[in-house]
């Protein structure tokens, strides 16, 4: 009687999976997402995309919810075009609330980049997973305001729940339109990030197309984030030198 050395399909293909890096799963991940969207992401459907089995999966990933962390971290990554705006923005308007408009600005970017990005990212921050790039960087930017470790924390999350917020609705409501589905025109709001700062003459190419994707009810909320903030700082050195 022969016997099989490498073992069954199953084991063959679950020995495969492990051959796969992580960086290979969380890849076919974002670009599975991508195609389908989110519901469509499923463990089974990823290991049938690497030809393995689910439980190879499990050599990486502890469940489901760990490798939506991943895809998470990699969606809101620290890239090039980040530094890029967030230089733009400062060279144009010198300032530590140039740097918290423009990462609140890359912030929408990233998540646009992906199908359900929004809605991938707030689930991982929900549930306290993931490395937390974004909020590191909005905490950041306030803190070279001269604030505090909690109120730049506390200013960083509320900032980081409008942009997911904002961006989810925006992605679900584009994503009704491709279906055919009769979505009422959100309100126009005829608003610029920075009330109108940040012209397109002081940015370089990118920091214009991204100004100018803006919608004006997310620039607004931005900037009232932002300025209502700047303007406790002002009030807090205005007591400040008062009691002096």
């Amino acid at each position: 009687m022969d016997v099989d050395n490498e073992g069954t399909g199953a084991e063959q293909r679950e020995r495969r999976g492990a051959r796969h890096s992580r960086d290979d799963v969380i890849a076919a991940a974002v670009q599975l997402l991508d195609h389908s969207g989110l519901p469509d992401l499923t463990m089974r459907r990823l290991a049938t995309t690497l030809g393995v089995q689910p439980s190879a999966l499990y050599w990486h990933f502890e469940n489901k919810q760990s490798l939506l962390a991943a895809v998470s971290d990699w969606i809101t990554r620290d890239r090039p075009e980040r530094d890029q705006l967030r230089t733009a923005f400062v060279q144009a308007r010198p300032g530590w609330t140039s740097a918290l408009r423009a990462e609140s600005l890359w912030l929408r970017c990233a998540l646009l980049d992906h199908r359900d990005g929004a809605e991938i990212v707030a689930s991982t921050v929900a549930l306290g997973l993931g490395h937390g790039i974004p909020m590191r960087h909005l905490e950041k930017s306030v803190r070279d305001g001269g604030f505090d470790d909690q109120t730049a924390q506390a200013s960083a999350a509320a900032l980081l729940h409008f942009v997911l917020g904002s961006t989810q609705h925006e992605q679900q409501r584009d994503q009704a339109g491709e279906l055919g589905l009769d979505v009422p025109a959100a309100p126009r709001v005829d608003h610029r990030i920075g009330d109108g700062a940040f012209a397109a003459a002081d940015l370089d190419a990118f920091g214009a197309m991204v100004v100018d994707s803006v919608p004006g009810d997310f620039a607004f909320g931005v900037d009232l984030l932002v300025d209502g903030l700047a303007a406790r700082r002002s009030g807090a050195d205005q007591e400040s030198r008062r009691i002096r």
